[in-house]
């Protein structure tokens, strides 16, 4: 434990060293679409896809094979142009060229090419999925950053009122308009402000820490964040959102459903791929060769000439027990079949659920805003107020400390309510099918 918290020191310490690069939401976004190693994992996934959709292409394709050989024989050895033993040594030449291609396997192998195809396209909506997410996440974080940097400015405010009001209260003491104590307890409210102004600038720096992790960057490089300048369109956001529509929108852009959509039509044609095997199997087959041997008194010329051969053959080949393997393979994939077509339904159930979710989320975010703003504009007059009444001494410090106290703590709730409103919004324009950029 003493360790992590070291580290974390340490990487405080470099973010603060160091000049400090700026960072704009989209060149976050750009940055780790391009090195987070999760989508470089994707990236790969879709590769290896590929290439398994060229392997079931071209092995529709005939095969053509071509080989050479010499050997030479010493001792008692037959000569290949009399079929005849001789005691000599013997050096031959064998030229062959085969090719051969399967004419019917139950449609096995073009079932495959399909079922890899469709494959391909869910590594590909995979790859997007992991590009939203990611998307996703880096927003959340930036968002917390400036969550956190309010909050420091809201402490300093605070810190700031508090010295004024300390500064004010020493020249009341000193006329007698105001108690020891009094200055006592101000003094007091001054350390606990100055304290909470710690805390909130180290909740800030971790919060960079998070963002710059998340972004796979070293915190030695120093990192600042510009604030978007149209983020406070979002506390005016529409809450009423129709569910059949948006879950429309959002079935037909993102690629959630759509994976599943994929994966299951690649498990069809793997069933039927697999039931393929289960027929009889026709492969046709050619070829030519020809061969030299230096026993022979013709030249090598003649001699290729003359050996040259040629052939066709057709094999047909019927499975009639193999230990149930095909059987159980046929098995095994009606099986993958049934757990893809749930896994598609689960997805259209978590895609309307997390909807609605996100539609009543952003209602009650919309509410919560609107109702701590009046809260904190009430608590603020109130703040006034007090302040006059410690002024002229018709306020004792305690009670004023508890209104200030009510202040800042609604400046921090009110902060709170209002990136968790900018965040409600912008995630269901995300389901609205609009890109996450501000």
């Amino acid at each position: 434990m003493m360790k992590k918290s070291l580290l974390v020191l340490v990487a405080l310490i470099c973010i603060g060293s160091v000049k400090a690069q700026v960072w704009t939401l989209d060149k976050c976004v750009s940055y780790a679409m391009e090195n987070n190693l999760n989508i470089k994992l994707s990236k790969l996934n879709v590769d290896m896809a590929e290439i398994n959709k060229l392997d079931s292409r071209f092995s529709m394709y005939p095969n053509l094979n071509a080989s050479a050989s010499q050997s030479n024989s010493f001792g008692r050895a037959i000569n290949p142009f009399t079929n005849t033993y001789v005691s000599q040594n013997v050096s031959s030449v064998n030229l062959n060229a085969s090719t051969n291609v399967t004419v019917f396997n139950g449609f096995s192998k073009i079932n495959a090419f399909r079922g890899d195809k469709e494959s391909l396209e869910a590594e590909k909506l995979t790859l997007e999925k992991s590009r939203n997410d990611i998307a996703l996440f880096v927003i959340n974080a930036y968002m917390n950053v400036l969550y956190t940097q309010d909050l420091v400015r809201v402490a300093k405010e605070q810190l700031d009122v508090t010295k004024s009001q300390l500064d004010r209260s020493e020249k009341n003491a000193a006329v007698g308009n105001a108690t020891q104590g009094d200055v006592l307890n101000i003094k007091s409210q001054v350390a606990t402000d100055e304290l909470n102004v710690t805390t909130a600038q180290n909740n800030l720096d971790i919060a960079k820490l998070d963002l710059i992790q998340l972004l796979d960057r070293d915190p030695g490089e120093g990192f600042e964040v510009v604030r978007p300048k149209n983020v406070e369109q979002y506390l005016t956001a529409n809450t009423f959102s129709n569910l059949k529509d948006v879950y429309s929108t959002a079935e037909s852009t993102l690629p959630d459903v759509k994976i599943l959509e994929y994966k299951y039509n690649a498990a069809k044609f793997n069933l039927a791929a697999a039931k393929g095997n289960l027929y009889p199997r026709l492969n046709l087959g050619a070829g030519l060769g020809s061969d030299y041997a230096d026993v022979n008194p013709s030249s090598f010329n003649n001699q290729i000439n003359n050996n040259f051969s040629k052939f066709v053959s057709f094999q047909l080949s019927v499975p009639i027990f193999n230990g149930f393997s095909a059987r159980n393979n046929v098995k095994r994939a009606s099986i993958a079949l049934t757990s893809a077509d749930i896994n598609r339904q689960q997805s259209k159930l978590t895609l309307s659920k997390n909807i609605q979710q996100a539609i009543a989320d952003l209602r009650g975010a919309k509410m919560k805003y609107e109702s701590t703003q009046r809260s904190n504009q009430s608590l603020k007059e109130a703040f006034k107020y007090s302040q006059q009444r410690f002024d002229v001494g018709l306020l004792n410090s305690v009670d004023y400390g508890l209104s200030k106290n009510n202040v800042a703590k609604s400046d921090a709730d009110l902060i709170q309510a209002k990136y968790e409103l900018i965040l409600r919004a912008k995630l269901l324009d995300f389901y609205n099918g609009k890109p996450l950029t501000f």
